[in-house]
């Protein structure tokens, strides 16, 4: 304080500099020497300590020299500020504008990660070819068409109200072919041929209508037939989707398919494409690899089209081999001759001893040699096949009527338990009298491949004769599309390993529920003739078969859309010249580089191709390099070098030339099937769709993103040697909004698993491209002796519901709008972390905190679709863990989006 004025006023302290002290951590720091108000305040009192100003004694701020004061004041003021943001934004936690943050990362090595582009599969449908009439500028009438999709094929999605379309680029090309719109499964096989499935249920050809419950059908496997099987029908159903009649036996087994052939096979040089190969080396062989089958096709200059369509009218011909199970309708069922005469012992005396009998009966058995009652006359009661007269050891057999049997039928004779079958091998209609009784019958003379059961007796045996014989239908498949091998509905020589398909159908594991996967061929074989493909990755969910198409007419893509300019022209006399691209955003796609991704720039100078570096800096005087760089005001700048650190572009006029792809970020995120308006139409392509939502874009980083992004990359420095590195390696890479990793057992040895999330919760999925580029960028940077495995997160949820309690002098539903935002923003993916838990405790702190809430009553806290009867105290979130289909990433647990119903006023 200094002495007072000679006016009388007291003087004012001397307040600048004034002390700056920031503590640790501090989002804001302060760095200003004083406010206008101290400025002015030590410039007042400088006038009571000056002895050149010491007569003036006025302090009134309309005082021309108080008012000079005032004005400096301000401008000390304004440049404290200013220096107190730059302060600021010269470290990266306090940091408030892009520009900085960027800067700061520069000298650590670190650009900021300009987004990326969604990625999307296409699926092409392909016009169906109609027949034409075979001549010198035609195909053979149902060839297949096929066209060639180049890289660039353009297709767009249909916006949603208010938004703009998105165009995207397929990024390889490929061969579509109008089969491949939609390939089936196969859904049939032959039934199986052994003994042991002789007495399977079988499937008959056609929708049979004479049979019915009750009836008798011989079963004959073609292996074994020395032992057929008599299956009485327990149920007839017919199914007029695939026009087969399925027949159930009271005993039967369900039907079994054939199994696979096991022979393998076998190609002869110098064969000719004709139906002996086919039969010698397709037809019930397998190829282990069909290329093989392909490449001796090619070298052999065979059409591998002819070829295909010759396998494949092959196995829907009958061929040579027999069917391996044959079905027998039998229709008579008849008794012997004499199965209804009279009871031996009820007959008189008398009649036993008269004349006639006597005669009758010593006549029949003149020259057998049979049981004789008493008095030496036959007893017919003791009679079998063996004994009786006429049967002649059991070859003949008379049957009780007249039946309409031919010569080859097959017969069954059936005596309770004991079964034997055999074919007719004569018929005759005779009269005959004996047991008492005349008749006329029919007299059938059996094959005796072997010797007829000795205990077939007269009174209960029972004679089945076929009379029809029944066609045999494949075994229809049932069983589900899931994980493994899977035989496609014919053979399909032009599929190749590593090319992408996409399969549809209802999802048996998700209650009907319609989804798509897609898959790149990693292994194809052929198996009689039908193509068996493996997929990589196998299939995640588990389909009806029924209702599975594949898609093999499949390119991937990416969100942007091509072109071509002229940047400008060279000078080489300037050093680090820059030209801005016309076109922004500069399109971004995923990489399997250490930053994540790649540009889709590719710039020429004077027609040659120069290399895009990430800073020119190492870079020499002939090195013809250039480099990327984001302006301030939004634009994306191509620099070159200076002569020294990067070569200078030739002077030429409009000699620099760029070609790149614009659109990027959450732009080009498009729900399943939103992609379907094509842009670019080659003859024979017909419509387009994206069978799953695209994924992996990015936002150009923010300053939020990059504060701990930065940092990552000086710990990680682009390489993997601890297992930390492993997690920080991954947080780095674009797109990637969390990654966690641990030391887990994946069944045969242990791991570093690493668990990731994509941008604002988006899955991170095998078979993606972002998937497959972090990967193997992980690979790259690891020397193989940290083993990496890569896991996508698996979100869980829980709901929440509560009574609140809210100041009666607010508005209630403004506070409670309040509480749902509080819970909403608290438990939000951005706010959570992997395997983190949540509390019932955190729940009830956020809502207390909010403003306006005096009351809350935690009703109901658990996992979405649960239901408990208190809310438990701790929801757990698991780390990553070995299951059945393999590893699983970590879980992280949010709150159930929507409005929270269960959230309420207290009424």
């Amino acid at each position: 304080m200094s002495d007072p004025a000679p006016c009388g006023c007291e003087g004012i302290t001397a307040q600048t500099p004034a002390t700056i002290g920031n503590r640790p951590a501090l989002s804001v720091i302060s760095y200003r020497s004083g406010t206008w108000a101290q400025f002015k305040a030590s410039m007042l009192d400088a006038l009571s300590t000056s002895p050149a100003l010491a007569g003036l004694q006025t302090r009134s701020d309309d005082d021309f020299t108080i008012a000079l004061l005032d004005a400096w004041a301000v401008v000390c003021d304004i440049l404290t500020f200013y220096q107190e943001r730059i302060a600021n934004e010269s470290y990266l936690r306090t940091a408030t504008e892009l520009v900085s943050v960027g800067e700061l990362a520069k000298l650590i090595g670190y650009k900021l990660r300009p987004g990326l582009a969604a990625a999307a599969t296409l699926s092409v449908t392909i016009d169906t070819p109609l027949p034409l009439p075979p001549g010198p500028s035609n195909p053979p009438s149902g060839s297949p068409t096929s066209i060639a999709l180049g890289i660039g094929t353009q297709a767009q999605t249909v916006p949603d109200p208010g938004a703009q379309p998105a165009t995207f680029e397929t990024v390889a090309a490929i061969r579509a072919r109008a089969e491949w719109n939609a390939i089936a499964p196969r859904m049939t096989m032959p039934p199986a041929s052994a003994k042991a499935n002789a007495g399977a249920n079988v499937r008959l050809a056609g929708l049979v209508g004479t049979l019915k419950v009750g009836d008798s059908l011989l079963v004959v496997a073609a292996d074994a037939p020395c032992c057929p099987q008599l299956q009485r029908v327990a149920s007839v159903e017919q199914d007029t989707a695939t026009q087969t009649t399925q027949v159930l036996f009271d005993a039967g087994v369900p039907e079994q398919p054939a199994g696979p052939p096991t022979a393998p096979g076998v190609a002869l040089p110098g064969a000719a494409l004709d139906d002996t190969f086919l039969q010698g080396s397709v037809k019930g062989f397998t190829w282990q690899d069909q290329g093989q089958l392909v490449a001796f096709a090619t070298a052999q200059g065979w059409s591998i089209d002819a070829l295909e369509d010759g396998i494949n009218a092959l196995r829907g011909s009958p061929g040579g081999a027999a069917a391996p199970v044959s079905v027998y309708a039998m229709g008579i069922d008849a008794s012997l001759f004499g199965h209804n005469a009279a009871y031996w012992y009820t007959i008189p005396a008398s009649l036993q001893q008269s004349r006639f009998t006597r005669e009758v009966i010593s006549a029949a058995f003149r020259e057998v040699d049979v049981p004789f009652g008493w008095d030496g006359f036959p007893n017919w009661e003791g009679y079998t096949l063996a004994t009786i007269p006429t049967s002649d050891g059991g070859k003949i057999v008379d049957l009780d009527n007249v039946y309409p049997v031919v010569i080859g039928d097959q017969v069954v004779l059936q005596d309770g338990d004991s079964v034997w079958a055999t074919t007719v091998a004569d018929v005759q209609v005779l009269t005959r009298s004996d047991y008492l009784m005349s008749a006329k019958l029919t007299s059938i003379t059996l094959h005796k491949p072997a010797p007829c059961p000795d205990d077939f007796r007269l009174r209960t045996t029972r004679v089945l004769v076929q009379t029809a014989q029944l066609p045999i239908a494949d075994v229809v498949l049932h069983h589900e599309v899931t994980a493994g091998p899977l035989t496609l509905d014919g053979a399909y020589l032009s599929l190749a390993v590593g090319q992408l398909v996409a399969l549809t159908g209802m999802r048996k594991d998700k209650q009907g529920e319609t989804a798509s996967e897609v898959v790149a061929i990693a292994r194809l074989g052929l198996v009689d003739g039908y193509t068996v493909v493996t997929f990589d990755p196998a299939l995640a969910g588990t389909y009806v078969r029924s209702t599975v198409t594949i898609d093999a007419n499949v390119a991937p893509a990416t969100h942007g859309v091509t072109t071509t300019e002229i940047l400008g022209s060279g000078n080489a006399s300037q050093t680090f010249q820059s030209f801005p691209l016309k076109q922004p955003p500069l399109t971004y796609v995923s990489a399997a580089t250490a930053s994540g991704s790649a540009s889709t720039l590719v710039v020429r100078v004077n027609g040659i191709a120069w290399t895009e570096v990430d800073w020119l800096y190492g870079s020499g005087l002939a090195d013809q390099v250039y480099t990327v760089l984001a302006g301030a005001d939004g634009k994306t700048y191509v620099q070159f070098g200076d002569g020294v650190t990067g070569a200078l572009p030739r002077s030429g006029t409009n000699n620099i030339q760029a070609t790149y792809r614009y659109g990027t970020g959450s732009a080009g995120l498009a729900r399943a099937g939103q992609i379907s308006t094509l842009l670019s139409r080659p003859l024979g392509l017909k419509a387009v769709t994206n069978p799953l939502a695209s994924g992996g874009a990015a936002d150009p980083e923010t300053i939020d993103q990059a504060r701990p992004n930065a940092p990552i990359t000086v710990k990680a420095l682009d390489r993997i040697v601890s297992l930390d590195d492993v997690a920080d390696f991954a947080a780095a890479s674009a797109g990637i909004a969390q990654a966690a990793v641990s030391w887990i057992w994946d069944g045969t040895r242990y791991v570093a698993c690493v668990t990731v999330a994509g941008v604002g919760g988006a899955a991170v999925l095998p078979g993606t491209a972002q998937y497959a580029s972090l990967l193997q960028a992980m690979r790259n940077a690891s020397d193989g002796t940290l083993p990496v495995r890569l896991c996508s997160y698996v979100p869980v949820t829980f709901t929440v519901a509560s009574t609140i309690t809210p100041d009666p002098a607010l508005v209630g539903a403004d506070v409670l709008a309040a509480v749902k935002a509080a819970l909403a923003a608290e438990f939000s993916f951005s706010s959570r972390s992997f395997g983190q838990p949540v509390f019932s405790s955190e729940v009830i702190a956020t809502v207390q905190d909010v403003p306006g809430v005096v009351a809350m009553t935690l009703n109901d806290f658990n996992y979405s679709g649960q239901v408990t009867a208190a809310p438990p105290d701790a929801l757990v979130a698991s780390a990553p863990t070995l299951g059945p289909q393999g590893l699983a990433g970590a879980e992280l647990l949010t709150l159930e989006p929507g409005t929270l119903p269960g959230v309420v006023l207290a009424s």
